[in-house]
């Protein structure tokens, strides 16, 4: 997804590589072993079809943390799974009309040229001052080294803001008239970037190509002028069947959803999962609670649905990963090829929001029937690298647990590892939620997979490299 806002400032603390246990063998099967696997053909004697519905285990680790696996495992019922070569669907301009016509209505477009005012920077200078405040007062989140490594960060952003403050303008120019079309970004391959006023609110619709041809689709409704091109909905939370301070139901907002997908000739998209969000303050310096979200009803909120791209009834999932307490960043780290998800929110007053993040298309079928690893071997290697790369514990947190509460089979798109190619391949996701204590706070982290399992080789992969 495309950087939206500095306004979001992310703290990244990284912890000693050397807590982390070191597994015995090689995760990742050799390139040329998951070549000849992703060749063979299952005979119609081999069960592709997992045989147990459930798996129910609980493991206490000394470090600390409890790992409770109560999951349903989940199997698209298909007779056959198959192996394809895709690539990233570049948006062509009779595309881009045709969904910036139907957001738009039809309406004059507008240059979306957006400006920073001195109270877009006056919101960021209070943003990073609550959050150096807090973190000079924090003593129970890593070491004192790590600390000021963030203070100091924090520091030199307020000093850059303050003087960006001093340059920029005290409002922001008047939009100019524009039509459909590309154009070349210092950033990006090309963007397009259109404003409209939808019922007289400020409405925007953007399409950004990445240089690797990857595209990303945008549509926001209603948004005030000083969040510039972020979606007004922010903190998420979870999805009750009613919001407080909110008139749809979920089930009502849902078939909205699914109503502009029909509109929009998407019919090959299922929900995978739904979130609440809610709005955020632009004259709050704070971040707020879930509770203060949920039982607000003057916070405006809306619902989010999450769907996943079908292939012949198998789901492509888009999932985060989330791999416990360790830092998995290195030098081998190459901006992965996101995966394909369509988001698309809903409030009182309909659509207010749409995004297609990284439609793809499939270049040939390599196998039709590939060959699966049977499960009892994806348990076990699950079961073992379980210890080596979720279990270990960042010093100061407490009641650290991880709830296992879905075992999905899926599709997902794999970089094949020193080639310019991509595999769209089954995939096992061990799914749920990680809940834990750090300082006074009670964090609980949901609906994200703690380990991403290779369905034809049993390979572990890690999808935030994509491979």
């Amino acid at each position: 997804m495309i950087k939206k806002c500095s306004i979001f400032i992310l703290i990244v603390i990284a912890l000693m590589s050397a807590c982390q246990p070191t597994p015995d063998e090689p995760v990742v099967i050799d390139k040329n072993d998951l070549e000849q696997k992703i060749m063979q053909t299952a005979t119609p004697q081999q069960s592709q079809q997992v045989e147990q519905l459930t798996l129910q285990e609980t493991l206490d680790f000394q470090s600390g943390v409890q790992v409770v696996i109560d999951a349903d495992i989940e199997q698209p019922q298909v007779k056959a799974y198959s192996v394809y070569e895709v690539k990233p669907h570049e948006t062509t301009l009779d595309e881009a009309k045709t969904f910036s016509y139907f957001f738009l209505q039809g309406l004059p477009l507008y240059e979306y040229n957006y400006v920073r005012t001195k109270t877009d920077i006056e919101m960021d200078i209070m943003i990073i001052r609550t959050l150096l405040n807090d973190t000079r007062k924090s003593m129970t989140v890593g070491s004192e080294e790590i600390r000021q490594m963030n203070i100091d960060s924090l520091t030199d952003q307020l000093d850059k803001l303050e003087d960006e403050y001093a340059k920029v303008p005290e409002k922001a120019p008047e939009p100019k008239p524009t039509t459909v079309g590309f154009t070349e970004d210092p950033y990006f391959y090309k963007t397009m970037r259109l404003k409209a006023f939808l019922d007289d609110n400020p409405s925007y619709f953007s399409i950004v190509i990445y240089d690797t041809h990857e595209s990303y689709m945008c549509f926001l409704y209603n948004i005030p002028e000083s969040y510039g091109m972020i979606d007004r909905y922010v903190w998420s939370f979870h999805a009750t069947d009613v919001l407080l301070g909110v008139n749809i139901t979920r089930l009502d907002a849902q078939a909205e959803a699914e109503k502009l997908l029909n509109e929009l000739g998407l019919n090959d998209f299922q929900l995978e999962w739904a979130e609440a969000k809610a709005e955020f303050d632009l004259k709050s310096s704070t971040i707020p609670s879930v509770s203060e979200l949920t039982n607000n009803p003057d916070i405006r909120k809306c619902f989010a649905f999450h769907y996943s791209h079908m292939y012949n009834g198998i789901p492509a999932m888009h999932i985060q990963p989330c791999y416990g307490m360790e830092s998995e960043s290195g030098a081998q780290y190459d901006r992965p090829w996101s995966p394909e998800e369509i988001i698309i929110y809903v409030d009182d007053s309909g659509i207010v929001g749409f995004q297609w993040i990284s439609p793809g298309d499939i270049v040939r079928t390599i196998n039709d029937n590939v060959k699966l690893k049977d499960f009892k071997a994806i348990k076990e290697v699950f079961m073992k690298q379980l210890f080596y790369q979720r279990t270990w514990a960042n010093p100061g947190t407490k009641n650290n647990k991880i709830t296992i509460k879905t075992i999905k089979l899926n599709l997902m798109r794999v970089k094949i590892k020193d080639e310019n190619k991509h595999y769209l391949l089954p995939v096992w996701d061990f799914i749920g939620d990680w809940k834990r204590t750090e300082g006074s706070n009670d964090i609980n982290t949901e609906n994200v997979s703690f380990m991403t399992i290779n369905a034809i080789d049993g390979s572990v992969i890690d999808r935030n490299l994509g491979y």
